[in-house]
């Protein structure tokens, strides 16, 4: 304790500061601020460093008095620095990394796509630490590969930049005319180039089909003619 100190509080502020009073002897068998209204840090008969409620009449001399509630001064009376708040955007934005490393910790998230190396890739997790994921490589798609174990190139790829790439890959992969197995229908998605692309929870949609979900492209169903059944067949479709 710095100095005897006694402060008018009224229960909420008191609970507000309770948390922060932790070892400091709480010596009265009595409290209530209500009917004595001043929360002194010299509770008792005898100068001592204890908690308690204290009416008016019942603070000794020694004892600083304050009439309206200041948690700052109650508690550096008490010999208790004040703590402080620091959000996670403050921390970044002044860098400071040596006080606050774990803030600084990058951690890739299942699901979410990123870039590296000129790679846009959606992470899948480690497996015995080496990093996986699925995406487009040198301008290539690739099934969920080893990435290595390093993601300190790593950046989030944005809406945009995903579906870009997506709607590019599907450009490459299905012609105008053919019949794709897609997702989200158990009917058939003839492809056509006028249709419109859309990106939405991941999934590209293609002309009303999903054609993209979690890292699997829609199958392209072959299709043949009449004419070129009935010549398979050596038989008459009628």
């Amino acid at each position: 304790m710095r100095k005897a100190i006694a402060m008018k509080c009224n229960k909420e502020q008191f609970e507000a500061v309770k948390e922060k009073l932790n070892g400091i002897k709480f010596d009265d068998c009595l409290f209530d601020l209500r009917e004595y209204p001043y929360l002194t840090n010299n509770y008792g008969t005898s100068k001592s460093e204890k908690l308690g409620s204290h009416s008016r009449d019942m603070i000794r001399k020694e004892t600083e008095v304050h009439e309206t509630w200041n948690e700052k001064v109650f508690l550096e009376a008490c010999g208790i620095e004040p703590t402080f708040t620091i959000t996670k955007e403050t921390i970044l934005k002044y860098e400071m990394k040596d006080e606050f490393p774990s803030v600084f910790k990058k951690e890739l998230v299942v699901g979410k796509w990123y870039k590296y190396n000129g790679a846009l890739c959606n992470y899948q997790g480690k497996q015995n630490r080496i990093l996986r994921a699925y995406g487009i490589w040198n301008y290539k798609w690739n099934d969920i590969s080893n990435c290595g174990s390093s993601i300190d190139e790593w950046t989030e790829a944005t809406d945009q930049e995903v579906f870009e790439a997506l709607k590019n890959e599907s450009v490459k992969r299905y012609n105008d005319g053919e019949y794709v197995k897609r997702f989200n229908s158990s009917s058939l998605l003839r492809v056509d180039s006028e249709f419109k692309s859309e990106l939405k929870d991941n999934d590209l949609w293609y002309g009303g089909g999903i054609v993209f979900r979690k890292g699997i492209w829609a199958t392209i169903i072959p299709t043949i003619t009449k004419k070129e059944a009935e010549e398979i067949l050596g038989k008459k479709i009628i």
